[in-house]
């Protein structure tokens, strides 16, 4: 189960990909919640493909009011199929093991290790196995998949392990991150039960010509509770069409009591996609609901030279529960609760409505110009707006200029507050040296004035040897002249040879706000790979 934690993400940048240890900071802080830290590290841990994108949806503060750089995240622009876990052809069979440990440096310091196993063969099979180990020596699987995929034939997918799941825009069956809490578990239930955000069983997808079938099975449990679900996915397609029908049963019981609560969900989708336009819709009906629509949500983009227009849309009724769904909304976190069974979890779309409307321009061929615009509120009384403008240009053959504005402004009860934030941004990308770094200048909700510098700069200083620099100054409070967070690192990578490589990493944390403000670690990484 999650945490309700309103979401402001001051600390992760729209552009910044913070490293494991900062997310969990951030997480304590309160500014993201665990749902979101989650999210967010298994994007980290296994990288993107076109078929997981959503879930950088599901990040609030990440790429809602404006485009990603995925290639921030590696260091220099590559495409999605080079990030880690993305598309890449079978060629005979390939894998890797990676040994990780992290050790705090200080006296009674915690330390972790985590082992990973990757492997893929010719027949279109995968494995992807995660096993963490605390400072006590215990070891717990974190996930555990096995995986087959193909274009011919009618067996398209098959999944046994723990994966995420996504049919339509997600609003039925998207990625949420853990409904229940981290289960205390003995080390024989572990593999059953693996501490992953997403669903835990089998999944498959079987289709013959442009008509398929998908279906999962997903169970899970903790102390008290234990969850069940089973969702069909019939699609099928014609030109420029293309529709979706979703249905999906859910069963939580209170291990205690014994007490069921059973949800039936169904939905449609529709899509329609030319060279220049293309609209996406899912609408959804659950079960007892005197609602029309209880919940839709709207995606359209009209690309024309040199424009993008984007239009996004959403609604969810106050009844609607939101047990295995994804889609867009915006950053409230309600807490809903089933009585029954004496369960609540935290929902950042039961109550929600709202639409964003986004225009990217060239205004040259190398000249960009964004501006979006979003008003969403969780209900008449309590609604929030923000605007983000940007304009994007090269400075030189080999590096970019960005200059970024947004405001927010939130509507509450006892009167109207609003904060601002203009960023700098410089991209320096050689053959041998990549470097990004920003200068910040925020205005919060309470009229405080803070300052924040980030750089990262990854130098290849010769052929097996890279080092990589990052350092975040976040929340300089101008008037004080006090540093609130600071997080920086120093990592060497050494490949001796094609299939192996070791990592050295030291890092320091300063957080004000905690009783023990600096903290250092040291991260050593090996990795073999065939």
């Amino acid at each position: 189960m999650v945490c309700p934690l309103q979401t402001e993400a001051h600390l992760i940048s729209n552009t910044s990909y913070p490293s494991e240890e900062e997310l969990f900071e951030a997480y304590l802080q309160g500014d993201i919640d665990y749902q979101t830290y989650l999210n967010l590290v298994e994007i980290f841990e296994a990288g993107l493909d076109s078929s997981d994108q959503y879930l950088l949806n599901e990040i609030p503060g990440i790429s809602y009011l404006g485009d990603v750089y995925i290639e921030d995240y590696l260091g220099r622009g590559k495409g999605l199929s080079d990030l880690p876990g993305g598309k890449m052809k079978n060629i005979g069979v390939s894998g890797s093991i990676k040994i990780r440990r992290y050790q705090e440096i200080s006296e009674g310091g915690l330390g972790k290790n985590r082992y990973r196993f990757k492997s893929s063969t010719i027949s279109n099979w995968s494995w992807d196995v995660l096993v963490g180990e605390d400072e006590d020596g215990r070891r717990e699987w974190t996930k555990r998949l096995m995986q087959y995929k193909s274009r011919r034939g009618w067996l398209r997918k098959l999944v046994i392990g723990n994966f995420t799941a996504h049919y339509g825009l997600g609003l039925t069956v998207g990625y949420r991150g853990k409904l229940l809490h981290k289960a205390t578990l003995p080390i024989g239930d572990s593999p059953l039960f693996p501490d992953f955000g997403g669903f835990n069983g089998l999944s498959g997808e079987i289709a013959q010509g442009h008509t398929g079938l998908e279906w999962f099975l997903h169970y899970d449990q903790d102390g008290q509770y234990r969850f069940r679900t089973a969702a069909l996915n019939l699609k099928t397609g014609y030109k420029k069409w293309k529709g979706e029908g979703i249905f999906l049963g859910s069963v939580i019981q209170n291990r205690n009591t014994k007490q069921d609560y059973k949800y039936y969900q169904g939905s449609v989708y529709f899509q329609y996609r030319d060279s220049a336009f293309h609209s996406e819709m899912e609408m959804a009906f659950p079960q007892n609901t005197a609602a029309i629509i209880p919940a839709i949500v709207m995606e359209s983009e009209y690309r024309t030279e040199p424009i993008k227009l984007g239009f996004y849309g959403w609604h969810y009724d106050r009844d609607f529960k939101n047990l295995t769904g994804g889609g867009r909304s915006g950053y409230y976190y309600n807490t809903v609760s089933i009585d029954t069974i004496d369960f609540s979890f935290s929902d950042r779309r039961n109550g929600q409505q709202g639409f964003l409307v986004r225009a990217i321009a060239s205004l040259t061929n190398n000249v960009e110009y964004q501006i979006a615009y979003s008003p969403y509120g969780e209900n008449r009384y309590e609604r929030a707006a923000r605007m983000s403008m940007s304009l994007e240009a090269p400075l030189s053959s080999v590096s970019r200029g960005k200059l970024d504005y947004k405001y927010k402004e939130e509507n509450k009860p006892d009167g109207v507050v609003s904060g601002n934030e203009l960023r700098a941004e410089y991209r320096l990308n050689l053959k041998e040296l990549f470097l990004r770094s920003y200068l910040g200048y925020e205005v919060d909700r309470y009229g405080k004035n803070y300052l924040s510098y980030f750089i990262k700069g990854k130098i290849f200083i010769i052929k097996p040897m890279a080092i990589e620099v990052w350092l975040n100054f976040d929340k300089i409070n101008i008037k004080n002249k006090i540093l609130d967070y600071f997080y920086g690192y120093i990592r060497e990578d050494i490949n001796p040879l094609d299939n192996f490589k070791i990592g050295l990493k030291y890092s320091y944390r300063y957080n004000r706000n905690n009783l023990d403000h600096g903290q250092s670690a040291l991260l050593i990484e090996t990795e073999v790979r065939w």
